[in-house]
C-alpha cells in the first residue's frame, strides 16, 4: 500500500515537472524580444540580412515598442513615418504592416497587428521610411502571439 502511494506521488510530481517544463517552453515561444538602430542617411533595415529571425506559434501577431530620436542633424526634416513589416523567410509571405511617426524629442511608444501567421522560426521585420530625414532612430520592443 505504501508503495502504491509512493508510486502514484512520483508520478504526480513527474507529470507536475513536465507540464512546468512545456509551458515555460510554450511562453517562451510565444514572444520575441526586437531592436534597430537606423543612422540618420538610411531609410531601410532588413532583419533577414542581418541574420535575425524570430520564433512565432501560428496564429495573430501584435507587435509593440518604443522609438526614440537619439540624433537630429541640422536642418533635419521630419521625423518620417516608420513602416514595419513582418515576413517569413521560407515562404516569402508578409503578414501585413504597421506605421508609426516617430517625435522629434523623446519616445515614442506604439502598438499593432499582423495578420495570423502559421508558425515557426523564420518570421523577420523590414523596418523602412520612405525617405532620410536626418534623424537617428533608436527602437526595440517584442514580437508577440495573440
Amino acid at each position: 500500500m505504501k508503495n502504491n502511494f509512493a508510486i502514484r506521488c512520483t508520478t504526480l510530481s513527474v507529470v507536475i515537472v513536465f507540464t512546468l517544463l512545456i509551458s515555460s517552453v510554450f511562453v517562451y515561444a510565444l514572444s520575441s524580444s526586437w531592436g534597430f538602430t537606423m543612422g540618420y542617411d538610411g531609410c531601410y533595415l532588413n532583419g533577414s540580412k542581418n541574420n535575425v529571425y524570430h520564433s512565432l506559434a501560428k496564429g495573430g501577431v501584435s507587435i509593440s515598442g518604443t522609438i526614440r530620436n537619439t540624433y537630429s542633424q541640422p536642418g533635419a526634416t521630419g521625423p518620417n513615418q516608420l513602416t514595419f513589416v513582418l515576413m517569413n523567410k521560407t515562404s516569402g509571405n508578409s503578414f501585413g504592416k504597421v506605421t508609426v511617426t516617430p517625435v522629434a524629442n523623446g519616445f515614442k511608444t506604439f502598438a499593432g497587428t499582423f495578420s495570423s501567421v502559421g508558425g515557426g522560426t523564420s518570421y523577420y521585420l523590414v523596418i523602412y521610411r520612405a525617405n532620410p530625414d536626418g534623424r537617428t532612430l533608436v527602437g526595440s520592443g517584442t514580437l508577440k502571439n495573440l
